[in-house]
């Protein structure tokens, strides 16, 4: 409804001016209003009325009455002095509907009536609650019913509330609903019958009544959800005869209700075990696709379906066969190997393994690190239980890895290896003076060396005694100072040991006298050489590989040095395990000769020394190793399978 607009705004200035002689004042004229919350009030509802004092209205007093739509329905609604400004009191409504007219009377202390308002539109009176109308039957084939009832009132409907039981039943009980964009009721029910009451509640408070037992009364309705029973398609792609733990399977499925509850959908699976359904995931949609992740353990896979219950109840299935199993046990592997390997040929690999599953075991793979080598670790199948590895020397970490048919891995703790079959090789060992001082300069070359491998050792003259021990130094150095006067003379002599982690023992004892060395190269000028290299030597084996048994032919140019000393000689040397073997050993001037190898499979060093008499004045030296039979390539780098 409309409310009436306050004047006092706009006629307040003219009313100060006005005596209070003019006698009573026109309604229109009166700064009266009455203030409503809605369109429409009920019984025991709170009214007020506000006015503004005028001056003639001092010491006057406000009476409201209420009048109804009958004649002479009048009462007073309260009588308060003209100061209070307001008003406010609780309707009595005269009657349960129709209206309501407020009107107000300022009278003097005499009983004259000073101003007289009237409301110019009349409140609605609403004491009834509103009206329900609902259609006798409504079936439907959803699971999810919107309510059409058509409810009516004068101040408006705030809320619909509906009230349900079965038709087999004689519970009644509210339904939870949420509302629709109108404002009926929207329920989700299981399939069956049902009976349906709406009760209704306005703006001023006014319900539908309600029996003993708190049912509404009124409209009744017959209510059937007719859905058909869920039907369900599934698909999987089915995982092979022998799995891994968490392989996984996808699942995809269709179930024909969408009105579902939320834990209505789940996929559930059937082992060997026993008879028992477990379940593995619910609270799906209708329709999708999910990737099922198999069994933490090992387990023989029957079935796995896709149960659906809807709201009504009613189940769905459907179910696909397998059989799958699940191996979850990694295979049980070893492996066998020395913490030192130093004899020649290849290195046999003793491992021990099986598959405690049923996957059976797939590939045996032994991975090799060299260490120091920037390159990945290399890997090889371990096809039989005793595999040969040929590996060159060097210091190795092992690891044994082991997969079964199931994708399951075992690995081995690492193992650390020394390869190892050769002494350490010598490729700079020379001694000189250098201002009364002499000066051993030194390199050691081995594939697995510690830290400081070298030492030297001064023996005493005639004794044999070590009188002086220098070390350990590194691999690499040089060393300046006296020979000791104990060690100079026929016995005294100076010797240089090296030593791998393998504990071979490479050596060069140096017989000292009373001028100088008896053993490395010393300053040419002693015997009249000429300065400069004096030779040129051809012939050394290619890659460092040579057939053992084989014959060399070697090649050099005398040049100066044969003509000044016709009798140089140039020895040939062979240094492996066993010690010093003299090839061959011809005068200088010869310009070459034949030297056959050992009959055996090593790894050593070829010499070639120039000597004038016992002294050596110069030296070249090359590592060499000999194989029985054709030389491989395996004694130069580690193989790497095909595919690696």
């Amino acid at each position: 409804m409309a409310v009436t607009a306050s004047l006092r705004t706009l006629l307040l200035p003219a009313l100060l001016g006005v005596a209070a002689a003019a006698g009573a004042q026109e309604p229109q004229d009166v700064p009266i209003r009455r203030l409503v919350t809605s369109p429409a009030v009920r019984q025991g509802m709170s009214l007020s009325v506000r006015w503004e004092v005028l001056p003639a209205w001092e010491g006057a007093t406000v009476r409201i009455l209420e009048s109804g739509p009958g004649e002479g329905e009048v009462r007073v609604a309260g009588e308060v002095p003209v100061r209070r400004r307001a008003h406010v009191w609780r309707t009595e409504a005269l009657a349960p509907e129709g209206w309501l007219r407020l009107s107000v009377e300022v009278r003097s202390g005499t009983g004259e009536l000073l101003a007289r308002w009237e409301d110019p539109e009349p409140i609605v009176l609403d004491n009834r609650p509103p009206e329900v109308a609902l259609p006798e039957s409504l079936e439907v084939a959803s699971h999810e019913v919107e309510i059409p009832c058509e409810a009516s009132d004068p101040a408006g409907v705030r809320t619909l509330e509906a009230w349900l039981r079965r038709e087999d039943e004689a519970v009644w009980q509210p339904a939870r609903a949420r509302r629709a964009a109108g404002g009926n009721p929207v329920l989700i029910l299981p399939r069956g019958s049902y009976l349906v009451r709406v009760r209704a509640r306005d703006l001023l408070g006014n319900a539908t009544p309600v029996g003993p037992e708190g049912v509404p009364e009124g409209a009744e309705m017959r209510l059937r959800i007719a859905t058909p029973e869920p039907e369900v398609s599934l698909s999987i792609e089915k995982p092979p005869a022998v799995a891994g733990p968490g392989a996984p399977v996808e699942i995809s499925w269709r179930v024909s209700d969408d009105d579902l509850p939320p834990r209505g959908v789940r996929i559930e699976y059937l082992t060997g075990a026993d008879d028992a359904w477990r379940k593995v995931a619910e609270g799906l949609p209708s329709e999708g696709r999910w990737t099922w992740a198999l069994p933490d353990r090992s387990v023989r896979l029957r079935a796995v379906r896709l149960r659906v219950t809807d709201l009504s109840g009613h189940e769905g299935v459907g179910e696909a066969r397998l059989a799958s199993q699940v191996d979850a046990q990694a295979p049980r592997v070893s492996l066998e190997i020395p913490e030192r390997f130093t004899e020649e040929g290849p290195l046999k690999v003793i491992r021990w393994g099986h598959d405690a599953g049923v996957a059976g075991l797939r590939t045996v793979r032994l991975w090799i690190r060299r260490d120091g080598d920037d390159a990945p670790p290399f890997s090889t199948d371990v096809r039989a239980r005793e595999t040969p590895v040929d590996l060159p020397d060097g210091l190795y970490t092992w690891t044994l890895e082991a997969v079964d048919g199931a994708g399951n891995v075992q690995t081995t703790p690492p193992a650390r290896l020394l390869v190892d079959r050769v002494a350490p090789r010598w490729s700079v060992c020379e001694m000189r003076e250098i201002d009364g001082d002499w000066e051993v300069r030194w390199r050691v070359e081995d594939a697995a060396l510690p830290p400081e491998p070298v030492a030297f050792a001064w023996i005493a003259e005639g004794t044999g005694k070590e009188v002086a021990v220098a070390g350990p130094l590194e691999c690499e150095g040089a060393w300046r100072g006296r020979i000791p006067a104990a060690c100079l003379g026929r016995g005294g002599a100076l010797r240089v040991v090296a030593v791998d982690l393998a504990d071979h023992r490479s050596e060069r004892v140096f017989a000292l006298v009373s001028n100088g060395l008896d053993r490395l190269p010393v300053p040419r000028a002693e015997a009249g050489l000429p300065e400069g290299p004096p030779w040129d030597v051809e012939g050394w084996p290619a890659g460092g590989l040579a057939a053992s048994g084989s014959t060399l032919d070697l090649r050099w140019s005398a040049g100066a040095t044969g003509a000044a000393v016709p009798d140089a000689t140039v020895r040939v040397e062979w240094e492996g395990h066993e010690g010093v073997v003299i090839l061959a050993e011809v005068p200088v001037g010869d310009a070459g000769c034949t030297a056959a190898l050992p009959d055996l499979e090593a790894r050593g060093a070829l010499r070639v020394v120039l000597l004038v008499g016992e002294k050596i004045f110069s030296m070249e030296e090359h590592p060499l190793a000999l194989d029985e039979g054709e030389a491989r390539a395996a004694l130069r780098a580690p193989a790497v399978p095909d595919g690696e």
